[in-house]
């Protein structure tokens, strides 16, 4: 991908800035289509290696589907995701913090040398900032469209597996 330091503003901005709702509506719809043949090929293999008929294999892999894209929308677009992190974050600092291994904020950090160009660390991320994003989510288009699409899927996997 192109580097936004080497373009000028402009073009930086143009990078940068978000798809319009057409633009994501067909990438979402091109998706959807490869997910719905995913899943015609995934089914007619169980259908023909297993016993059920095509069809139910293929309607039963469409719930199935259906289903993980609607715990997936649910958890990113509810914040979920950052949730449980922030969480695990903070329970693994404290863990830490009992066994010793935490420093105290005033303690003099350690200085690396500059000869060998020694990087400092990875920034440390701060577990409570994931927890307030995760109780306030950003609105997530893409999360709302794949709860869509498990419904869709859902709906097409029932009326084959009924079928």
């Amino acid at each position: 991908m192109t580097d936004p330091r080497k373009l000028d503003a402009e073009a930086a901005a143009l990078l940068e800035a978000p798809l319009s709702f057409q633009e994501r509506l067909v990438q979402y719809t091109k998706l959807f289509f490869v997910g719905t043949a995913a899943i015609a090929v995934v089914g007619a293999l169980i259908g023909v290696v297993a016993s059920p008929p095509v069809p139910v294999a293929i309607g039963y892999t469409a719930v199935f589907v259906g289903v993980l894209m609607l715990l997936a929308g649910g958890a990113s677009g509810g914040g979920y995701a950052n949730l449980g992190m922030g969480v695990v974050d903070r329970l693994v600092d404290n863990a830490k913090r009992d066994r010793g291994e935490h420093q105290p904020d005033d303690a003099t950090p350690v200085r690396r040398s500059k000869r060998y160009e020694v990087e400092e660390g990875p920034a440390r991320r701060d577990p409570m900032e994931r927890l307030r994003k995760g109780l306030r989510p950003e609105k997530n288009p893409t999360a709302f469209w794949t709860v869509i699409g498990g419904f869709i899927y859902i709906g097409i996997g029932a009326l084959l597996a009924l079928s």
